[in-house]
Order: C-alpha cells, then structure tokens, then sequence
C-alpha cells in the first residue's frame, strides 16, 4: 500500500529585482493557499520552516529545541508528522505575526545590536515567554527594564521619549504582568497615567493588532491622573504665595 504523497505548500520565490526592494515581504499581495520566503530568515541548509500567517522561515531543528523546551517536545521524532512540505522540508504552522518572529529570530540568532528598537523588545519578550526561551527573555526584559527603571534617580537619567509613548508604556504595563516583572510597573503606569483619555482606546503593535490594558490597570491610571492632576494643582497653588 503507498503511502500518501506529501502535501506541499505553493511557495513564492522572489526575483533578484525583488530582493532588493524596501518593502517588507509581508505586505507583498497574498495570494491563495502560497506563502513568502522571508528575505532574513531563510537558510538554505535549515531542515524545518515554520509558517506565520503568509511568512516562511526556515530554520534548523536543533537550534530551536537547544532553546526551547516546547520546540524541543514539538519537534521529537514521535511527534513531528508534518503533513506539509517545502521543497521537502516539514513545515510547522505557527500562530504568531511574522514581524514578532522576525524580532524575536534576531535575538535568537543575533547578527547586530540587540533590541534597537521597543517593537523589537516587546515581541521578543511575548514570544520568549511563550516558547520558554529563558535567556533570551531575561536579556529582552533587562532592555525594558532600562526604559522603566524601578529606582528614582535612575528614572531621572532615563526619562526618554520612548518610555513615554503611549504604544510603549501601555506595553510595557502589560509586559510586566506577563512576566510578572512588577519593578517595571511604577514608571510604565506612571507614564499611562499622564496620556488622558487614550489609554482606553488600546495601543497599537507594529503588525496592527490593538491591545488593551486591563480593567485593574485602567483603573490604576485614572486614579493616577487624578493623583497628578491634584499634585500640579498643589504645586500651582504654592508657586502663587507670596514670599514671606
């Protein structure tokens, strides 16, 4: 009895002109049932290619599972039975943004300077902690906890534009829930609470989804607002005395 052929998945491969656009290969048009070869993460020696939303990467079985206990359990031999393939590699859907696995791939496998930016960071915070890749977190979490440090003076040296962005701050808040890093939270809600009425309207991440602070955390930073709102009163109020 033959066994039943190899399901492929349609693959899209890029002209040389195409290689050198600026674009970023996920936006390029999706086409049915095809993904994209990513343009950074695809090794011609790799033997697994894991698939976010229309992305390829194809990466090496060993490195994952040396990282990461559930890639290790994924991809044991009784339990890995792809039913796709490309170019006869077994491929492994993933439920993640592509733009989290590319920032998280350049942790993982590190060619420049780390986490250049807070995008970078954050997915590779969610995604070390998902996946378990331990050493990889801490080093994403030393990075944010240098944007929200948890002492004053160096809050004063640190204070930058960065940290006080709602799309950061709002992450970083809940970060620190997922991981449970609460020395981050002091100056990341500090910083919520200065930005009104926008911390209910969610922020948004780089591949365009919104999230949310939870009902604690927004009720922290209205009674934040109104803490700072009486302390700048306060404040005014002391100014106008006159000297004695």
């Amino acid at each position: 009895m033959h066994s039943p052929p190899q399901k492929r998945v349609r693959l899209l491969v890029e002209t040389e002109d195409e290689k050198d656009c600026q674009a970023p290969r996920a936006k390029s048009l999706p086409i049915e049932g095809s993904v994209l070869r990513d343009h950074e993460f695809w090794f011609k020696d790799g033997n697994i290619v894991l698939v976010a939303e229309k992305t390829a990467f194809c990466l090496y079985i060993g490195l994952l599972s040396a990282q990461s206990p559930v890639f290790q359990n994924l991809f044991s031999a009784t339990k890995l039975n792809a039913e796709e393939y490309i170019d006869g590699i077994p491929v492994v859907r993933v439920f993640d943004s592509p733009h989290d696995w590319r920032h998280f791939l350049r942790a993982l496998i590190p060619k420049d300077e780390l986490f250049d930016c807070f995008p970078s960071i954050s997915a590779t915070i969610r995604l070390s902690h998902k996946y378990q890749v331990d050493c990889v977190k801490s080093e994403a979490l030393l990075a944010l906890q240098g944007l929200y440090p948890s002492d004053f003076e160096s809050w004063l040296e640190i204070d930058t534009e960065v940290s006080q962005e709602w799309n950061a701050c709002g992450q970083a808040v809940n970060l620190a829930r997922l991981t449970e890093t609460s020395s981050i939270l002091p100056a990341a809600l500090y910083y919520c609470s200065t930005l009104g009425g926008a911390v209910a309207k969610g922020y948004r991440r780089e591949d365009g989804t919104i999230a949310y602070l939870s009902q604690d955390d927004l009720v922290r930073c209205i009674h934040g607002m109104r803490a700072l709102t009486g302390a700048s009163s306060d404040y005014v109020r002391g100014m106008s005395r006159p000297l004695a």
